[in-house]
């Protein structure tokens, strides 16, 4: 039943302003967010940006140095909930699934293993944080992202440890630990991007972050709980300054509405202040389409309504990539197979021109499986896999021209699929224990076998909670099998020992039994209470005689039987002691990986002294490239490489300091360091829109013999002064533990580089052209005597193509004149005299064509316009003009247009409107050139006093106050 409607809403705004002062609001619902940090999460499987797995061994702080071992700890994708929303901050919650890994706890004073459990999703296990949402903006492409960075997230919980609170609360300060070191590039995640770069009166320029839980979201066991939104308070162009923060009254602005299918009518809501919307022209809203995604979505309109602001309800919908794979992500056995299928944006089947398999685990090239032309994979067997799973990023590439395409799904391949946690557990029996289990199966239901020894808290579903009965307290030990029955059946050996075992029965533990096969079990001491009867029974499988001879069940069982021994007198137990016996589990051979490094280099490809040495240039944005190739030595004839965790580690060191750079986000194309950044240097992990310090290279492909060779490309940054040489190195983590460096101290060739940061040249007006191209009304030739071009031509369209010699722009960004006046000016215009009756007139406008601009429909390059300042979209209001279409042939992609306009018939507008005083201004642009220099420039009209002064455009140097 909705609790929010539609209707709801409304009259929650209706004949009052909500905006609180700031030009507009827009909230995203959890749902749709969830979806794409779903997505980001997945396409990161395929650049190294993915989160590490986690190795630690956790010390209880208990009487017996208890310890949990977790290994190659695999967390799934995030999950967005508002439970700690207030509406006074940005908080939320992140929920990462566990979904692979190895979990035992283990104590040297007691001899047998007292917890273990293979992880997989279905299980139930989490980790849960507290993050705050920020706001970051790019200096460059000018978008202010949402963004959650979990390097500086709080509040780690997890449940790996059941109902061990005081455990999980270690084993989460143990995780939180490595998320504290995660680079940018692994460690955000965007959920939005508004960008600031529009110059209407409806365009953004910033906005402050807030989170809120949606009505009754905060109660637990609501159906719709943890649901809620990410809200933006935006200052638009036309506002003032900010607003005000909100009260928490502030209603809930995204209705609950279902569709027909039960799926969500809204995911997203904007509203705009009513004193802007005598700024909406062709109810086209700015703000609206200023609003953009990091991965495939887009704000897609559905409704509109007035009560007193404007409400704009609609969807964040996904928009289909030029190609994918489907299916999208799949689980299977090890040894099974798979087809996938390259799609275009309309669903139809193309062929891809190659497929690729990568194993982010696997060592050894035979984890990746295989497959073939037509998509066909083929997973690793079970004797070959050598972990307890795998996860394989498959990518298609389609080549069209000179353009190569990629799209990539997942495949999660699994030694076993049907699991039960903990397969064996020891534990005090105050403690609850949590079981859990997987299986391919709609239902698990749990049952305790042989004699009860406690409760179920549930019978049915993938987890359960084991309470043991009073009387276990008083025990020693007690026992307890568990089954978990679905389309298998699995048992789970709960032992409930109060204190350290009394005595000890060897073995004390044996694993891999096979069907029918006998151990012989003793004591270990038999002088121990020599007068005390000895009382042996088993709880499980298989038989026990009474010679002390167990033999394991014949059939395929899996489990661990447990044979306990009690010292009993008088009727009194004076002594205990079990024994674990396991049967029927696949044995999985762990893979082999390399042990020692043959050789470990970091170059500059293109630099001096054989790669040791280069030059950068320091405006933060140019890269250098540097490449770190890694060579294992053999083991017993068999070459291992890096694995994807391993390569995804390898960074650069400072020499001196020994300090590791920071590493930047990947995400943005026009990325580098931000003039407010507090570092020097950094390193990104693929290189942005801007040339390298050196051309790249051509390389050659790897031979076959070189597959324990790794080469990763790095690309470095820095805003250093001029001359401050920096010497470093390069190293990465190793999935054993560790790490491992380029520099062995002995300052030889591929130890080590040296990076010399340099100043950009001055750039003069020598270093510029800007030439006039007629592109209506005559033919513009310059040679003519007089100036007939413009005297027997009185409407005429010029194109003054702005380019930098020798190179190309990249970028542009208009701006204000100085602080005190924060308006900003893209058109200039000019009459032939200040008399209240000319109409000769004369006005700007401007064309540039951002090469990575897209149309986030299509993905096809943007069209391009003639932009017109608003104020003059205001002044000439209805003329044909402004429809100018752009001529393509006039003008190279790098360059910077700015169209001259003339028209004999535009009244006389006299000074003293905001409109016509604004345009009065010179146009005042920052270009970034293909190196990521920066160049100040101002265009203007000639002076007034000259003749012909509307007709040209000059250019001079502009330097920001």
């Amino acid at each position: 039943m909705s609790v929010n409607p539609i209707e709801h809403v409304l009259a929650r705004m209706d004949k009052r302003n909500i905006t609180q002062g700031w030009g507009a609001v827009a909230a995203f619902s959890r749902s749709r967010l969830n979806d794409l940090l779903h997505e980001q999460y997945r396409q990161r499987l395929g650049t190294l940006g993915f989160l590490p797995l986690f190795n630690a061994d956790v010390y209880h702080q208990d009487h017996i140095r208890t310890r949990s071992v977790l290994r190659k700890i695999e967390f799934g994708a995030p999950l967005l909930s508002f439970t700690n929303a207030s509406l006074s901050d940005s908080r939320a919650q992140l929920t990462f699934p566990i979904v692979a890994g190895v979990y035992s706890a283990q104590s040297p004073l007691a001899e047998n293993l007292l917890t273990r459990f293979i992880i997989d999703e279905s299980m139930g296990y989490s980790l849960v944080i507290s993050i705050e949402l920020r706001l970051v903006t790019g200096e460059v492409d000018r978008r202010g992202r949402i963004t959650l960075d979990l390097a500086e997230a709080s509040g780690f919980s997890c449940n790996l440890a059941g109902e061990d609170s005081h455990v999980n609360g270690l084993i989460a300060a143990a995780m939180q630990e490595q998320f504290e070191q995660l680079p940018a590039h692994r460690g955000q995640f965007e959920l939005g991007m508004l960008d600031f770069s529009g110059y209407s009166p409806l365009s953004p320029t910033h906005f402050r972050i807030l989170t809120q839980a949606a009505p009754g979201a905060q109660t637990q066991g609501a159906v719709n709980y943890g649901d809620g939104a990410v809200l933006t308070f935006i200052q638009l162009r036309a506002n003032t300054g900010p607003g005000e923060l909100p009260e928490h009254s502030f209603p809930y602005l995204i209705p609950d509405d279902l569709n027909e299918d039960g799926s969500e009518r809204y995911s997203a809501t904007i509203v705009v202040d009513k004193a802007l919307l005598g700024h909406v022209r062709d109810e086209r809203l700015d703000v609206l389409a200023s609003i953009l995604f990091a991965t495939s979505h887009k704000f897609v309109e559905r409704e509109r309504h007035t009560p007193h602001d404007l409400a704009v309800f609609g969807n964040i919908a996904a928009v289909p990539p030029l190609y994918s794979v489907d299916p999208q992500t799949k689980t299977v056995r090890a040894g099974d197979s798979v087809k996938f299928t390259l799609r275009n944006q309309a669903g139809g089947e193309v062929p891809a021109t190659k497929w690729y398999a990568q194993s982010r685990q696997s060592h050894a090239a035979v984890g990746d499986g295989n497959i073939d032309a037509n998509g066909v994979y083929h997973a690793v067997g079970v004797e070959g896999i050598g972990h307890h799973s795998l996860t394989i990023v498959i990518t298609a590439e389609l080549t069209d021209g000179n353009t190569t395409h990629r799209a990539s799904a997942q495949v999660i391949v699994q030694f076993e699929q049907v699991q039960v946690a903990p397969r064996v557990g020891v534990f005090a029996s105050r403690i609850p224990m949590a079981l859990g289990a997987a299986m391919p199966a709609d239902d698990i239901e749990w049952s305790l076998l042989g004699t009860e020894r406690g409760q179920l808290a549930q019978t049915h579903g993938n987890r359960t909670l084991f309470t043991a009965e009073n009387a276990a307290n008083r025990r020693q030990l007690s026992v307890q099998q568990v089954q978990a029955k679905g389309g298998q059946q699995r048992m789970s050996a709960l032992v409930m020992l109060n204190g350290l075992q009394s005595m000890v029965i060897d073995p004390v533990r044996v694993k891999g039994l096979e069907p029918g096969e006998e151990v012989t079990l003793t004591e270990r001491d038999p002088a121990l209470l020599p007068g005390a009867r000895r009382r042996w029974q088993l709880i499980g499988p298989g038989s026990l005689d009474e010679a002390g001879n167990y033999t394991a069940p014949s059939g395929d069982e899996q489990g661990t039987s447990v044979v306990t021994c009690e010292l009993v007198q008088n009727g009194v137990v004076l002594a205990a002691g079990y024994s674990l016996l396991e049967f029927g589990e696949a044995r999985l051979d762990e893979e082999g990986t390399w042990l020692k490094l043959l050789s470990y280099t970091i170059s500059i490809p293109g630099g001096a002294e054989q790669g040791a040495k280069g030059v950068l240039l320091n405006n933060g944005f140019q890269s250098l490239r540097l490449q770190a190739v890694i060579e294992t030595e053999a083991v017993d004839g068999k070459f291992y490489r890096l694995s994807a965790d391993e390569r995804a580690s390898i960074g650069l060191n400072n020499l001196i300091s020994k300090q590791r750079l920071v590493a930047l986000n990947d995400d943005n194309p026009s990325g580098g360091i931000e003039k407010d950044s507090l570092f020097k240097w950094a390193t990104r992990q693929v290189a942005n829109r801007f040339e390298l310090s050196y051309g790249q290279l051509a390389e050659g492909a790897l031979l076959a013999s070189e597959e324990g060779i790794t080469r990763q490309d790095i690309y470095l940054h820095c805003t250093e002064r001029a001359g401050a040489a920096n010497e470093l190195y390069s190293t990465f983590y190793v999935d054993a533990g560790g790490t491992e460096s380029s520099d062995d101290g002995n300052a030889s060739v591929g130890d080590r580089v040296e990076v010399i940061p340099q100043s950009p040249r001055d750039f003069g007006d020598e270093n510029y052209s800007l030439k006039r191209v007629r592109v209506e009304g005559g033919t513009g030739d310059e040679n003519e005597p007089g100036d007939p071009a413009f005297d027997l031509w009185l409407r005429t369209l010029d194109y003054w193509v702005f380019k930098l010699i020798g190179s190309r722009f990249e970028t542009v960004e208009f701006l204000e004149q100085q602080i005190s006046d924060p308006h900003l000016s893209q058109s200039a215009i000019r009459w032939e005299s200040e008399h209240r009756n000319e109409i000769m007139f004369s006005f700007t406008g401007s064309i540039f064509r951002d090469r990575l601009a897209k149309d986030s429909g299509n993905w096809e390059a943007a069209d391009v316009n003639i932009e017109f300042d608003n104020d003059l979209v205001t002044l000439m209001a209805g003329r044909p003009e402004l429809k100018t279409k752009v001529s393509l042939t006039n003008f190279e992609e790098g360059s910077l247009v700015i169209t001259n306009h003339r028209v004999p018939d535009f009244a006389y507008v006299p000074s003293g409107t905001d409109e016509r005083d604004h345009l009065a201004r010179d146009v005042v642009v920052l270009l970034r050139d293909r190196q990521g220099n920066a160049h100040y420039r101002r265009f203007a009209y000639r002076p007034a006093n000259t003749s012909g002064h509307r007709n040209y455009i000059e250019h001079t140097l502009f330097t920001p106050v």
